[in-house]
């Protein structure tokens, strides 16, 4: 199962999903344990508040089968900081207004991804980056 995380169901971002939740709590509900062969949260992460952004992965990653596959993109904080400061203000408004709860950098994320989730790509785009994990079976 193709599981898309993602503030707006109707972004292009979902259309190759099995199932699509904007919202924890639906997804949490509505998906087993280790049910999903590949997770994509798009901009998910940041419309939580800070200090559950831990807790929120947790959960996350707990859905996902051995061997399968988690996305995470979403905007790093001090790139968008650098943005600000080299554009101004103005430069940061399409990037901000969808739902941000909280500002979190690709740093930040790698070093709260849980054990047995194994790195293997990163990426970074303008503002967004990318980071691509898959499960391994020392969970």
């Amino acid at each position: 199962m193709r599981i898309c995380l993602c503030g707006d169901p109707e972004s292009q971002e979902t259309w190759d999903y099995d199932k699509v939740f904007a919202n924890l709590s639906n997804f949490n509900k509505m998906s087993l344990k280790s049910e999903a062969t590949e997770i994509k949260c798009v901009n998910f992460l940041s419309s939580f508040d800070y200090y559950d952004v831990e807790k929120v992965l947790l959960l996350i990653c707990s859905k996902l089968r051995i061997g399968g596959s988690l996305v995470i993109i979403d905007t790093d904080a001090e790139l968008m900081a650098q943005l600000i400061t080299l554009h101004g203000i103005r430069a940061a408004n399409d990037v901000v207004k969808t739902g941000f709860k909280s500002f979190i950098t690709m740093e930040y994320v790698k070093s709260i991804i849980p054990d047995g989730i194994e790195l293997s790509h990163v990426k970074l785009s303008g503002v967004k980056f990318t980071l691509t994990a898959q499960r391994s079976n020392n969970v």
